[in-house]
């Protein structure tokens, strides 16, 4: 087993240090490039509660990404809203911070988790759109 030292990227629910950096993460205009909008503190920390409570009601969501112990981003999986025209889906999503860039990570780092997901899934269809 690797140590935590040795780890370079983990993929885990979030800890209450990890409020900081999301709170900090979302007005920034690289991370959010493909939203509509970026978050006050206080609408980051509802989308937190919000993360957290999918994951209570499902099993499965978003993953605080911990780079060597700091709080780099989130990358998981959800379910849409109810009332988006394509639901139901489920969407994956992810918002790193910048300075935590994923390019000279391991192809193995990249896709260990994902393996996890989709062979555990009770999901009975996939589906990607481009």
């Amino acid at each position: 087993m690797v140590s935590r030292a040795e780890q370079r990227a983990v993929l885990r629910r979030f800890v209450p240090e990890d409020r900081n950096g999301f709170v900090e993460m979302n007005p920034d205009r690289g991370v959010r490039k493909y939203f509509p909008g970026l978050l006050a503190p206080e609408e980051s920390l509802g989308e937190m509660t919000r993360i957290e409570q999918h994951w209570d009601s499902h099993g499965f969501g978003p993953w605080a990404l911990d780079v060597r112990g700091d709080f780099a981003g989130i990358l998981g999986l959800k379910w849409v809203p109810p009332d988006m025209p394509f639901a139901p889906a489920v969407e994956l999503l992810y918002r790193l911070i910048l300075v935590f860039g994923v390019k000279d990570w391991p192809p193995k780092a990249r896709l260990q988790r994902w393996s996890l997901v989709f062979a555990s899934s009770t999901l009975t269809q996939w589906s990607r759109s481009l």
